[in-house]
């Protein structure tokens, strides 16, 4: 999404420009591993409980692929996991693209 030749300190400054209301707490260096780590688990347990449940889900980012008919599945699981690990229910839209 950066222009070529972006360097990464750009890129810091630019997210950091972007998302100025959490930068200070949350960009930092001390903290973003900590906000990794919670995406990662995020994800771990959608994969885990779509999988329980018979879907096959492949991971991309923060994200799953599923078939298509299981769009609606992944969608609540995600929610719900979200809500359950973080304690907020976070945006989640389905890309059939």
């Amino acid at each position: 999404m950066f222009p070529e030749g972006t360097k990464p300190i750009d890129e810091d400054r630019a997210i950091k420009a972007r998302h100025h209301a959490i930068a200070e707490e949350w960009l930092g260096r001390s903290r973003i591993g900590e906000l990794m780590r919670r995406e990662s688990d995020l994800l771990v347990a959608v994969l885990l409980r779509l999988i329980g449940m018979g879907v096959t889900a492949l991971p991309l980012h923060d994200s799953v692929i599923v078939a298509q008919r299981h769009g609606g599945t992944a969608k609540l699981v995600m929610e719900e996991e979200a809500l359950r690990l973080i304690g907020v229910l976070i945006p989640v839209k389905i890309d059939t693209g």
